[in-house]
């Protein structure tokens, strides 16, 4: 058991954070779980098995839940072992090339995984190990198709695509960084997992199937026990890696 180090998830109580959540768990880790409400965490919090997790309700993009955690780690004393830096904030879709625009939403994305990672950093340092897995996207490697998203309007910005191709880098460069710290860092980007309370219409979930060599959209179970893995000791040696979970979807 290593149940005295603790992993720090954001976007904790989501869709795929909470099957994140459930495999850290299995692996004998606690959770510092951080969400943007109080009743999704505690929905969390009924799902897991154990007690001895710590819950944190606030925006990755915001200084004072950074304030926040600094105060948890010093008041509970907690070994800070990993970080799944999952959280990604909601932007507005632009229907224009607005650079202005997509520069304030690039800036928000990126900002909600470098202040949780930049603030970790320093702490796992002192233990001369540890993992930080960061979330990417389907659109950090191919271009997003609108034909896809039908009639339903929740087509992603292009400042997402733009953001989480940064993110891909961002995990190279920290690799090469923090390697003779024994830290590792490497990103996963899930492919087609829309939620079940997203749109449901038969037509769109086809044009996704259609376009995925697995002929299916992703379901929590295909990639939560990946983020899991990779915290344990013996991937220590995998790191700068970039991973897509997506059916086959890239690959055509």
């Amino acid at each position: 058991m290593i149940s005295d180090k603790y992993v720090v998830v954001t976007g904790a109580s989501g869709y795929l954070g909470t099957a994140i959540c459930k495999e850290v768990e299995k692996k004998g880790f606690r959770l510092l779980a951080i969400g943007r409400s109080d009743s999704k965490l505690k929905t969390l919090n009924d799902s897991l098995s154990k007690e001895d997790h710590i819950y944190l309700a606030g925006d990755c993009t915001k200084e004072n839940l950074i304030d926040a955690l600094s105060e948890i780690v010093i008041t509970e004393k907690i070994n800070i072992y990993g970080i799944i830096a999952h959280a990604c904030p909601t932007v507005k879709r632009l229907d224009n090339f607005d650079g202005m625009e997509i520069s304030r939403q690039v800036e928000r994305i990126v900002s909600a995984y470098t202040n949780i990672v930049e603030w970790g950093i320093p702490h796992m340092k002192v233990n001369r190990a540890g993992s930080i897995i960061l979330t990417g996207s389907l659109w950090s490697t191919v271009a997003f198709q609108n034909s896809v998203y039908l009639d339903l309007g929740n087509n992603p910005s292009v400042a997402v695509a733009i953001a989480k191709a940064g993110i891909v880098q961002y995990t190279k460069c920290l690799a090469v960084s923090l390697a003779p710290h024994n830290i590792s860092v490497n990103c996963i980007s899930p492919g087609w997992f829309p939620k079940p309370s997203g749109p449901a219409r038969a037509d769109y979930i086809a044009e996704i199937t259609k376009r995925t060599p697995m002929g299916r959209i992703g379901k929590p179970k295909d990639i939560a026990s990946i983020y899991a893995d990779f915290l344990a000791e013996s991937y220590g040696f995998v790191t700068g890696q970039h991973l897509t979970v997506d059916g086959g979807y890239t690959s055509v």
